[in-house]
C-alpha cells in the first residue's frame, strides 16, 4: 500500500478579501505582473494549486500575506476566490520574506527600496530625492550619501538590502552634486556619466584639490574635459584638465588615489589576517 506523508497544514479557499492585507514593507506590487496573472487565471485558473501564504496578525486582526501578494491582487481584482495556507513557523519579518522570495524570484533594488520606504525609513526617502535630483544610479547615489564616495558600492549595497542604509555624508554628496551642476552649466555633456561622477567624488577628497579652481577652469576650458569610459581614465583626465596651465603646484591625482587605494587594500587584508588568527576563529 502506498504510504503518504503526514498532513501538516491545510489549504483553505476564500473570497473574504477584507480580512487579508499585504504585509507592510513587502515586495512592491508589479502591475504588469498582476495583469499577466489575470490573463493566465482567466484562461487556466490554477489558484487552488498555488496557495498564498498568510500569517495571523493579532494587532491588526487580519491575515498578513507573506507570499503571493500578486496572486492575491489578481484574484481580488477578478473577484475570484483564492487559496491560502496559514504559516505554521511563527512570525516572519520582512527580511525573512525577502529571503524566502529570493528562492523564487529575487527581490530587485526597487523592491528593497519600496519595502524600506513603506516601513517609514527616512534615509531611503532621502536617497530617492537625491537620486531623482542628480539622475544618478540608485547605488551610486546611496554610496555618496553613506560614505561620500562611490568608488566601491558593495558595502553600501549590503547595508541597503539589509535595511541598514543611512545618510552619513550628506554634505559631501551635496558638494558632488554642486560640482556636477557646475559641469552641466559649463556645457560638459557627460556631467552625470557614472564613471566621471565617481572619479570626481574621489578627486575632491585629495588634499590640495580646489573645487573653486576646478570651477574656474570649467568657465574657460570646459570643452577640453573629455569623456572617458572608466573611472581610472576619468581620474587621469580630470588630473590633466586640472593641471592645464596651472600656476600653482601640479596635483598628481591619479598617483595619489592609486596609493590610497593600495593602502586601503593592505589594511583590509591585514584586518582579515588578524581575524583569522584571533582565538576561537
Amino acid at each position: 500500500m502506498l504510504k503518504v506523508g503526514k498532513i501538516i497544514n491545510e489549504v483553505r479557499m476564500t473570497k473574504e478579501y477584507i480580512h487579508y492585507v499585504v504585509i507592510r514593507g513587502g515586495r512592491i506590487i508589479n502591475r504588469p505582473h498582476v495583469e499577466r496573472l489575470k490573463v493566465k487565471i482567466l484562461s487556466d485558473n490554477r489558484l487552488m494549486d498555488n496557495p498564498i501564504v498568510a500569517m495571523w496578525n493579532p494587532g491588526l486582526r487580519k491575515y498578513e500575506i507573506i507570499d503571493g501578494q500578486h496572486r492575491f491582487t489578481a484574484a481580488q481584482e477578478l473577484g475570484l476566490p483564492f487559496a491560502y495556507i496559514v504559516a505554521k513557523s511563527g512570525t516572519y519579518t520582512v527580511q525573512d520574506i525577502a529571503a524566502m522570495n529570493d528562492e523564487q524570484k529575487p527581490w530587485t533594488t526597487k523592491d528593497h527600496l519600496g519595502s524600506n520606504i513603506a516601513q517609514g525609513r527616512k534615509d531611503y526617502q532621502a536617497l530617492v530625492l537625491f537620486s531623482d535630483a542628480t539622475r544618478l544610479p540608485l547605488m551610486t547615489s546611496a554610496a555618496l550619501l553613506e560614505v561620500g564616495t562611490a568608488h566601491n558600492v558593495t558595502p553600501t549595497r549590503e547595508n541597503f538590502v539589509k535595511g541598514l542604509f543611512s545618510v552619513r555624508t550628506p554634505a559631501k554628496a551635496e558638494a558632488v552634486r554642486d560640482l556636477m551642476d557646475a559641469c552641466r552649466d559649463a556645457g560638459v555633456d557627460h556631467y552625470r556619466h557614472t564613471p566621471f561622477v565617481k572619479a570626481l567624488a574621489r578627486c575632491m577628497d585629495v588634499e590640495g584639490f580646489s573645487v573653486e579652481q576646478f570651477k574656474a577652469k570649467l568657465k574657460h576650458s570646459a570643452p577640453m574635459l573629455r569623456k572617458c569610459q572608466s573611472q581610472p581614465q576619468n581620474i587621469a583626465e580630470i588630473e590633466r584638465f586640472y593641471n592645464y596651465r596651472c600656476h600653482g603646484p601640479i596635483l598628481a591625482l591619479a598617483a595619489i588615489l592609486a596609493e590610497q587605494h593600495r593602502q586601503s587594500r593592505m589594511e583590509i587584508l591585514a584586518q582579515a589576517r588578524a581575524t583569522r588568527r584571533a582565538p576561537g576563529k
